[in-house]
C-alpha cells in the first residue's frame, strides 16, 4: 500500500504530481470570445474597405451578454471621401438666388419740411411729432380736466326740473331723495366757490411778490 501511494502514474510520486492550469473553464470560454471577437472586426474591416466607408468603433466585450449586444447592433458608418457637386447641382440649389429688396417706410413730405424749418429757425433738427406732444404738455391741467363747476350746476339744475316734472304728472313720492340731493350739490357748489376764491387770492399775491421781488 504504501508503494502504491508513492509511485504514481508517469513514475512520479506524491510530490511530484503534474500541476493544473490556473485559469478555469470561465477563463477559457472569455479567450475563446475575444477570438471571436476579433475574427468579426477582421471581417467587418475587409467589408468596410471594400464599400469605402469609415471603420465602426468597437471594444472587445468583457463578458457574452456583451457579445450578443455588440452582435445585434447597426453600425452606420459615414463615407469616407466627400463628393464634389457639379455646376447643375449648385444651380439646382438656392444658394445663387438673390435676396429680393424690400423697401423701407416713406417719409412724409409734409414732415421734412417742418423739419427742415425748425432746423432754419434753431439751428438744430427736431421730430415734429416730439414738438406737438411738448406742446401738448405745456397745456394748463385745467384745459385738460372737466369743469367741475359746471358739472354740479347742471346736475342742481337737471334734478329740479325733474321735481317740477313729477309734480305736473301727480308723482312727487320721491320728492324728499331728490330735495336731499340738490342740497348736497349745492354745499358741493360753496365748497368749489370758496376754493375758487382762494385760488384767485393765491395767484395775485404771487403776482405781488413777483413784480415788487428786487
Amino acid at each position: 500500500q504504501m508503494e502504491n501511494v508513492f509511485i504514481g502514474a508517469g513514475g512520479g510520486g506524491l510530490w511530484n504530481n503534474p500541476r493544473h492550469p490556473r485559469y478555469n473553464k470561465e477563463a477559457e470560454e472569455l479567450k475563446s470570445l475575444r477570438k471571436e471577437e476579433a475574427d468579426l472586426i477582421n471581417i467587418k474591416r475587409k467589408e468596410s474597405i471594400r464599400s469605402s466607408n469609415a471603420l465602426p468603433q468597437q471594444t472587445l466585450p468583457t463578458s457574452a451578454s456583451e457579445k450578443s449586444t455588440a452582435s445585434k447592433s447597426d453600425y452606420q458608418c459615414k463615407p469616407r471621401r466627400t463628393v464634389k457637386r457639379n455646376a447643375e447641382a449648385c444651380r439646382a440649389g438656392k444658394s445663387y438666388e438673390r435676396e429680393m429688396f424690400h423697401p423701407g417706410p416713406y417719409r412724409d413730405m409734409d414732415d421734412e419740411k417742418r423739419r427742415l424749418q425748425n432746423f432754419m429757425a434753431t439751428g438744430r433738427y427736431e421730430d415734429p411729432g416730439m414738438s406737438i406732444k411738448k406742446a401738448e404738455r405745456r397745456k394748463p391741467e385745467e384745459a385738460q380736466k372737466p369743469d367741475t363747476y359746471e358739472e354740479v350746476l347742471n346736475e342742481i339744475e337737471e334734478r329740479e326740473q325733474f321735481l317740477e316734472d313729477m309734480a305736473a304728472l301727480g308723482q312727487d313720492q320721491h320728492s324728499f331723495v331728490v330735495k336731499s340731493q340738490i342740497s348736497q350739490q349745492q354745499q358741493k357748489l360753496h365748497e368749489l366757490e370758496a376754493l375758487e376764491k382762494e385760488r384767485k387770492s393765491k395767484e395775485n399775491t404771487d403776482k405781488q411778490y413777483h413784480q415788487f421781488k428786487p
